[in-house]
């Protein structure tokens, strides 16, 4: 027999990064909008704009979805090293600017971008933190321990508005190490990355067996296995290094996992209900920032236009003066 394949709204994993990626979109366009650009500025506009989107939104954004990927198919040394590696960039990164602002002189306009790009820097930070703080509530198969260790500011590949070779210093940084707890569902779908294959099978299949006795687990031994023998074949290849070997196992990585939710719908519907928590903690902390976005803009537009009235006011103030004062000689 093999059950009719269950629909999934969103694994967890998935979810985090759907919320993060937003707020981090979010932020840059607020950076941008704010952004000075003044006449012979040492930090150009649409220079920093470029590189804003190009050298920190879009890389970010892609180590943020390789680890949502991480973390859904429990993949403990990947998720361990992307965050690790995210928390280097963002750390490095508002340490350097923190000290460009506060000690470097510059004109009035770049220390201004300097000001926001540090504003920017931080919410960033928030959103990275609410991430990991996400994801230690609701990946409790990962057991997080918290270190510091510290690196000059120039080894970050990010782009932080502050070049890295400006005035560099050596700041502190966020590290963690993960390690692999046992399953609140009680079993693990996905093919550990430590795991012994024999008994992650035998484990899979004794809970289908006891879970719905219809004789499933046969299929779903059937059609697991191909997917195994590959993944064993590929780990068994030492020459393949840590990340070269997670690329090539994460297509049937995906396979496994597809094929224990067409077997499993328990497991399915638990999938959902944890990710339904996270779309909505997330979807709040959206909607709160949506709106202090938009009110954000408003009020600047509204500065920008009171300001653009109040030269206005003054300059016809100062013609109808000159005015008097030449009908007076007159």
């Amino acid at each position: 027999m093999t059950p009719k394949t269950q629909g999934l709204s969103g694994a967890i994993g998935g979810e985090l990064v759907k919320g993060v990626g937003k707020l981090v979109n979010y932020a840059v366009s607020e950076f941008i909008q704010e952004m000075n650009s003044c006449s012979g500025s040492y930090y150009d506009a649409s220079v920093v704009e470029l590189k804003i989107r190009r050298d920190l939104r879009d890389k970010l954004q892609q180590k943020i979805t390789q680890l949502g990927e991480a973390i859904t198919f429990r993949n403990r040394a990947r998720t361990q090293h992307l965050f690790n590696e995210i928390f280097k960039e963002v750390d490095l990164g508002i340490a350097h600017l923190r000290n460009e602002t506060a000690y470097s002189s510059y004109e009035h306009c770049d220390g201004e971008t300097l000001a926001h790009a540090l504003a920017f820097a931080e919410k960033l930070k928030t959103f990275i933190d609410n991430f990991f703080e996400e994801f230690k509530k609701h990946a409790p198969y990962f057991k997080v321990e918290e270190f510091t260790k510290s690196a000059n500011v120039n080894s970050r590949t990010l782009y932080f508005v502050v070049e890295n070779e400006t005035n560099p210093i050596v700041a502190d940084y966020r590290f963690i190490v993960v390690r692999k707890e046992i399953s609140t569902y009680g079993l693990d779908p996905i093919f550990p990355f430590e795991a012994n294959a024999a008994q992650w099978l035998v484990n899979n299949l004794a809970h289908l067996q006891k879970t719905y006795n219809d004789g499933r687990e046969k299929s779903y031994e059937k059609e697991i296995t191909p997917l195994l023998d590959n993944v064993k074949a590929l780990r068994a290849k030492a020459h393949l290094g840590g990340e070269m070997l997670y690329y090539f196992e994460q297509p049937l990585q995906r396979e496994l996992y597809k094929v224990w939710l067409r077997y499993d719908a328990n497991y399915t519907q638990y999938l959902k209900e944890e990710a339904q928590n996270t779309r909505t903690a997330n979807e709040l902390a959206l909607r709160d920032y949506q709106e202090r976005f938009n009110k954000n803009v408003a009020e600047d537009k509204q500065a920008k236009k009171r300001k653009r009235l109040k030269i206005q006011v003054g300059i016809g103030a100062a013609a109808s003066a000159l005015l008097v004062l030449f009908l007076q000689k007159k």
